[in-house]
């Protein structure tokens, strides 16, 4: 399979997953426009925006296009696409994501710093992580079907961010991504996930919302307007997902759930 449309590379299927009661917590923002822009904050520090991972298997070209067709130019946060793509000299897939928006959209590099209204998208046969604001690429040590990159990364964006960190994770096979959003969601940042009923392969969004560590659950197309509303709040002031008196197992986010540990 090309990775124009973004192959699951080696990894297990996981369609015996069972789901849970999970609802779309719906932007507050007209639901049939785009987001609204923040001011372009090229020049400011990594220290100082937030940065999101966007993480999907096979069926996510499709839902990273809805997600950054519905992006406006100049969000003030930066994107990091970690997807299963097969080895080869070439990604297809900048080109293809340059397509549905106006930010730079670049194959990272080794040591490239990450900036504000920017795209960057892991190479391929690569592992990714960051450090100090900047991507780091490795040769996998593992075998193809053993690896789970977004994991990789996920961990050391969650430590380099904190609570800056936002992780999405996609349409996909298998369960990359799920080990990594709890680092996320520890180090107070935030979680999506899309609504596996809009995913071509629902596994991975499974997966993730398993973890009951899932803020928001949407289709791709409604998750800029969310994402935008959410980092646009000081942290004590976010929303918490309210938890249904009939489902306890329901995700609720980061700050809630170590409050009720607190309390215990």
């Amino acid at each position: 399979m090309q990775d124009s449309s973004v192959a699951a590379h080696g990894l297990a299927s996981n369609d015996t997953a069972t789901p849970i009661a999970a609802e779309s917590v719906n932007p507050k923002t007209a639901r049939n426009t785009k987001a609204k822009s923040r001011a372009p904050r090229e020049g400011v520090a990594s220290s100082k925006f937030t940065i999101v991972a966007l993480g999907g298997s096979a069926g996510s070209l499709e839902a990273l296009e809805k997600f950054f067709s519905h992006l406006p130019p100049h969000p003030g946060m930066a994107f990091v696409v970690v997807v299963h793509l097969l080895a080869r000299e070439e990604s297809l897939l900048p080109g293809l994501l340059q397509a549905h928006t106006k930010l730079p959209v670049l194959e990272a590099y080794d040591g490239v710093r990450v900036r504000a209204n920017h795209v960057y998208v892991i190479p391929p046969g690569h592992d990714m992580s960051m450090l100090h604001g900047s991507l780091l690429l490795f040769k996998p040590t593992q075998a193809p079907g053993l690896r789970l990159p977004i994991d990789f990364f996920l961990q050391s964006l969650a430590k380099d961010a904190g609570e800056r960190a936002v992780c999405i994770i996609f349409s996909g096979m298998g369960s990359d991504g799920s080990l990594g959003l709890k680092l996320v969601m520890e180090n107070f940042g935030m979680v999506m996930a899309q609504d596996p009923a809009t995913a071509l392969y629902d596994a991975m969004p499974q997966a993730a919302l398993a973890t009951e560590f899932v803020d928001f659950v949407l289709a791709p197309e409604l998750m800029p307007a969310q994402l935008l509303d959410y980092v646009e709040r000081p942290l004590g002031t976010r929303p918490l997902r309210e938890q249904a008196t009939d489902s306890p197992s329901r995700p609720t986010h980061a700050l809630q759930k170590i409050f009720l540990l607190i309390r215990q």
